[in-house]
């Protein structure tokens, strides 16, 4: 994970310089996966905002881009981490909201494999929703 995130970090200057956009947003999402398995969720947050940032710029209206949901995806990862059921809801449910849209087969939702039981709990007790069986 060390060599990881050396690399990655080594190579997000890079990207930035040359203005690939995507492969900043892939790294920053990597960056920010390193970080929620390091329990630095404040650290994980601004990797994944800077990665909703940099999968933004491409994007035209209306179209569907995978590093965004994949970016949205992390987010609400990152506050179910946190055990902020209401805010990761939030964002679990765009990213699948934007994967059914435009794409369906690009996310599959493991964030709610990724959940433990309280979480389902909260998440059916406050929105009043059935959560899908994977």
């Amino acid at each position: 994970m060390i060599k990881a995130k050396y690399y990655l970090n080594l190579g997000l200057p890079l990207s930035k310089a040359r203005g690939d956009s995507n492969i900043t947003a892939y790294a920053l999402i990597a960056l920010s996966s390193a970080s929620l398995k390091n329990q630095q969720y404040n650290l994980a947050l601004k990797y994944t905002d800077e990665a909703i940032s940099y999968s933004n710029k491409n994007r035209p209206i209306n179209s569907f881009d995978d590093i965004y949901a994949v970016a949205l995806l992390q987010k609400g990862l990152i506050y179910v981490y946190q055990n902020h059921p209401d805010t990761a809801y939030n964002f679990l449910i765009k990213a699948k909201s934007l994967s059914d849209q435009f794409h369906p087969k690009i996310t599959s939702l493991q964030a709610y494999k990724a959940t433990d039981k309280k979480f389902e709990v909260e998440i059916v007790k406050n929105y009043d929703v059935e959560l899908p069986v994977f």
